[in-house]
């Protein structure tokens, strides 16, 4: 099987408009929360959010490009510009037959359509929408403006698998270059700020009302994020045939489900641990090896006992070994970017050797135990790292990242 390395990257989040600033961000334990109210209509009625503020999509995109996109898709267009500038791919010399692009969201384009009134504006005397700007309810749009602004002409298509899309997508480009698809492959998740899944959250009474505290014995739910996370992934032997700096190999990955509940996962942590066997057996990485857990991590109780569970189902006497941590507790829950920020995350600790903090956990709930790095970032020996993502609907990915060299 061809080896899938990593190129490129690229991230946005509420506590970061570009990678290093979201990184260094990350590192010093800043979150992004607002108060929504400085950035949005008074009548929005969440104030905690993780919005991106002073987000310039001028920097990177074309007038029309922005024009004829919703903020969903110019978040993930505005990552992929980053990651593919990061990989320096020569955009006049690569096959563009063999670039293929695979983006994941949970909510899409739903905030073009509620800006628009598209529903008002169709079910009432009007009969018609704004068509000036009809590509901005496409959900589609988010990987074909990626595929349309430089050209690629390989497959290019939008995987909705909830929460997991990020990660999902991860693990479908993966695979394209190992099937031969493929040399090159963009993949990531987008999201932008809605009103639909802050109703949705709040009827369940699942929104945290002062902040993100995964695995605390005090947390009370999530906050809902924004933002955007690209990976580039190339075969070994295209990213060495063009001289490419490699930042990491993706190893392996797996998919699975716990769909008992539409809402809630399977709380004992055994779909999970079958998970993460699964991706450690495709990826031939043993769980002694495992360096950091790039943990999902909520703040709701059901999905942080459910894997705080797995991994002790799963590594056993040795659960408390590798490092864990979640970065939602900084940026909030970006529904179908998370796995593909996480990923950007998971391959800068690669890089850099360092592990990111999670901050706001003060006693851990009893049962929950894991090796959390907590408050500050941790200088360590980082080789392999397990990336978790469980989506709505019971979908769950993981994804195993390796030190190249």
């Amino acid at each position: 099987m061809k080896k899938v390395v990593v190129t490129g990257y690229g991230a946005i989040a509420c506590n970061g408009n570009d990678t290093d600033t979201f990184w260094k961000a990350i590192m010093n334990g800043k979150d992004g929360y607002t108060d929504s109210h400085k950035f949005l209509d008074e009548k929005f009625p969440f104030k905690l959010c993780g919005l991106i503020k002073g987000f310039e999509p001028e920097k990177y995109l074309q007038s029309e490009e922005i024009a004829a996109l919703d903020r969903a898709a110019q978040l993930g267009l505005v990552a992929a510009s980053m990651a593919i500038q990061k990989s320096e791919l020569d955009l006049n010399s690569v096959d563009k037959r063999r670039v293929s692009v695979v983006m994941g969201t949970t909510c899409g384009t739903n905030l073009a359509v509620e800006i628009k009134d598209f529903v008002n504006n169709w079910y009432t005397d009007k009969k018609q929408v704004d068509t000036d700007n009809y590509t901005q309810y496409n959900h589609s749009s988010i990987p074909n403006a990626i595929s349309r602004k430089f050209g690629f002409k390989g497959a290019s298509y939008l995987l909705g698998t909830a929460c997991a899309s990020g990660n999902h997508s991860i693990g479908e480009g993966m695979d394209l270059i190992q099937l031969g698809e493929a040399d090159v492959v963009v993949c990531g998740g987008a999201e932008a700020l809605n009103l639909l899944p802050h109703l949705g959250f709040n009827a369940m009474r699942s929104l945290a009302t002062t902040k993100c505290a995964p695995f605390d014995k005090n947390r009370d739910g999530i906050v809902i994020g924004e933002g955007s996370g690209v990976l580039v992934l190339e075969s070994e032997e295209h990213a060495k045939a063009r001289g490419a700096k490699i930042y990491a190999c993706l190893k392996g990955w797996s998919a699975n489900c716990d769909a008992e509940n539409i809402t809630s996962p399977i709380t004992d942590g055994t779909r999970c641990a079958q998970l993460i066997e699964s991706c450690l057996e495709n990826a031939q990485v043993s769980k002694d090896e495992i360096d950091y857990i790039s943990l999902h991590g909520t703040g709701t109780p059901k999905n942080d006992e459910a894997e705080a569970n797995a991994i002790h189902l799963s590594f056993k006497e040795n659960a408390l070994r590798p490092h864990v941590s979640s970065i939602k507790s900084m940026i909030g829950h970006t529904f179908g970017a998370a796995g593909a920020i996480e990923g950007v995350i998971s391959v800068l600790a690669i890089k850099e050797q360092k592990l990111p903090p999670q901050i706001n956990l003060s006693t851990v709930q009893e049962g929950l135990e894991l090796n959390f790095v907590t408050e500050t970032n941790k200088n360590a020996s980082v080789n392999n790292v397990l990336s978790l993502s469980f989506g709505f609907g019971g979908c769950n990915i993981a994804t195993l990242f390796s030190n190249y060299n």
